[in-house]
């Protein structure tokens, strides 16, 4: 991944040299969820393969830039069915795109596959002290959350509709070892060492089984769209 970004960063310098970005211009981030079907996901951004390599579960691009208007968008994985869509990029706006599967079902009830889906997640304003966002991308439309904060031995308890991000402080300062449990059962760790804004983001595996993956950014939280 340290590779995306440094390609990334280098296509950038080559593209405004030392100064900045053009006034016209928004930024997209593609955060790669889809954990069903085989082999890597890809992201297409007006027929052109941003990655040809594909991105595993949990990887995401650096900020991508683009003209104001309408982009088209397809998500693909195989085995599963693919995700086109045209989406708005906004001059001087930061948004984060998260690829996601849900299982697909006839008027019967038979499955018809995984179809994958494209979230749309907004900029927000950060906060002061540690704050997480949750956003959930599984099946439940509520999942209710145990957080245990190992470092101040409190334990939270937060609730997370689905496709809409929820915030919950965790500490003014200092460091979070964190464990999150649903049902009782663990699902995975925040770990932090330092101020700033964090996202959490669930989903399930081929299995149903729950898993999060997080990532940290000073400037950029997620709202539900």
């Amino acid at each position: 991944m340290k590779r995306i970004f440094s390609l990334l960063l280098l296509t950038l310098s080559l593209a405004w040299g030392q100064g900045a970005p053009p006034e016209n211009m928004g930024f997209l981030r593609f955060v790669n969820l889809v954990d069903m079907g085989t082999g890597n996901t890809t992201l297409e951004i007006n027929g052109k393969v941003i990655w040809k390599p594909g991105y595993t579960v949990g990887q995401r691009t650096g900020a991508l830039p683009y003209s104001e208007g309408s982009h088209k968008f397809v998500v693909k994985r195989e085995g599963c069915l693919p995700a086109e869509t045209s989406l708005p990029v906004e001059r001087g706006k930061a948004q984060t795109l998260i690829g996601y599967a849900e299982e697909i079902f006839d008027e019967d009830g038979n499955s018809l596959g995984y179809q994958i889906k494209i979230a749309r997640m907004r900029q927000h304003t950060p906060e002061k002290g540690l704050v997480v966002t949750f956003v959930s991308f599984c099946k439940d439309e509520k999942l209710d959350l145990v957080i245990e904060e190992a470092m101040s031995g409190e334990t939270f308890i937060h609730a997370v509709d689905r496709r809409r991000s929820s915030r919950l402080k965790l500490v003014d300062e200092g460091r979070v070892r964190a464990v999150v449990k649903h049902d009782g059962e663990p699902i995975g760790t925040i770990k932090v060492d330092e101020l700033g804004n964090y996202v959490v983001m669930i989903f399930e595996n081929e299995k149903g089984e729950k898993q999060l993956q997080t990532f940290y950014d000073p400037e950029f939280m997620i709202s539900g769209s």
